[in-house]
Formats: structure tokens, sequence, C-alpha cells
């Protein structure tokens, strides 16, 4: 039997193996540390350089919390949320996409409310951010109230997740917003991770944190 078909998804009364947590790792309302059992992921192996340089890391596989399949054979953290170009000059040529937020094999911990719920504008300015979303009309001036500490990957490190929802008010010209919520599914049908591929907004792909649990393995020092 496969490891894919022998991985049973945890429920939430049951005690993680080591190294499993559920995503984004991010506190419950009482403080507490949620379903994490944690593994340190940074080795700190200044020897083993990675595309982005000067770490060497623990791979970190994503599952379906539902049916168990892998999504992610495995990604390695990196320290901080990489900083993307939103101007047109950087963008895609043909595609018009911005360049991943995060690059092919690596993932990242967004700190920032990201993705729906939205809620409505006030008096105060809004700070101008790189990687904001484009709103659909009928949310315009709306600001982000998903959650903190999001993870994000590559769209196209999980090719097996199929997008759903096409065309509506959530989607531009050539592609998803991002804003109408979870629109990636698992091949069992659970919408796992919301994907916005818009030309005027990131490119970038948020995994749920409810719905997608990760298997952390130290990688190697060489």
């Amino acid at each position: 039997m496969s490891d894919h078909a022998a991985f049973t998804a945890p429920s939430s009364d049951m005690r993680l193996s080591p190294g499993l947590h559920q995503l984004p790792w991010m506190g419950l309302p009482d403080g507490g540390s949620g379903l994490r059992d944690e593994v340190d992921c940074f080795i700190g192996n200044k020897d083993a350089p990675t595309a982005l340089g000067g770490y060497n890391a623990c791979m970190t596989v994503f599952y379906c919390a539902k049916c168990g399949v892998e999504l992610i054979p495995g990604l390695v953290k990196l320290p901080s949320m990489p900083e993307v170009s939103d101007r047109a000059r950087d963008r895609d040529k043909e595609t018009r996409l911005a360049s991943s937020t995060v690059p092919r094999g690596h993932y990242a911990v967004d700190p920032e409310p990201w993705g729906a719920p939205f809620t409505p504008p006030t008096d105060e300015p809004r700070l101008y951010h790189p990687r904001q979303l484009l709103m659909p009309p009928a949310l315009t001036g709306w600001a982000p109230a998903g959650p903190r500490n999001s993870v994000v990957v590559h769209p196209q490190d999980v090719p097996a997740l199929m997008l759903l929802d096409q065309g509506g008010s959530h989607w531009g010209c050539c592609g998803p917003l991002g804003t109408g919520g979870r629109n990636m599914a698992c091949g069992c049908g659970v919408l796992v991770a919301t994907l916005a591929a818009d030309c005027m907004g990131p490119y970038e792909l948020h995994l749920d944190p409810v719905r997608v649990w990760a298997f952390d393995t130290k990688g190697s020092e060489g």
C-alpha cells in the first residue's frame, strides 16, 4: 500500500503524530497553540544555499484533510514573505500575470489578513499594498479580514487542484481575483485553497488552514 493510501487525515479530537499539524500554525481564539506539534524547520546550515540563498530547511508536505491525498510533495519554508513588484512592466508579456509571490519549491506564511471575508470602508486611510487584490465593484474600498498567517505557495506547485467557479463578479478579465473565497478543489471535491491570478492583482495560492494539513520532515544538511 502506498503512503498516500495509508495516510488518514486526523480529526480535531486526535493527538497528532510529531510533525503533523493544522495550518497555518496560528493560535486558537483562547491563545492556545492549536493542533500543531511543531518541529524546527530551519537547520541553519549556511553552506547549503537554496535558490533564495543561505539556508537549508525541512521539507513540508501538504495533504487534503478530507481524503488524505498528498497535494504538494514537499516545500521549503521561506523566512518571510517575498517582495514582489506589481508594476505593469514587470508582468509577463503574454499572460500579464505578476511574478508569483512565492517561487517554485517554497512556501511562505503571510502575517497579514488576506482574502474573504472583507470589512466595509472606514474613514481611516488604507495603506497601499503591492499585493493588494483587485476588488469587484460591489466591494470597492473594502478591506480583507481573512485569516492571518495563511500559507502561500506557487500556483504551479499544486497542479492536481481544479479551479472552480470560473466567471462571475469575482473573476477579472484574465483570471480569478481571489476575492470570492476558496476556488480550488481537491480531487475529492473539497475546496482547499484560494487562487488569485488576474492581470491586475497578485499571482499566488493560499492554502485553507482547516482543509489542508502539513507534515514537516527535516531536509539533509549536505
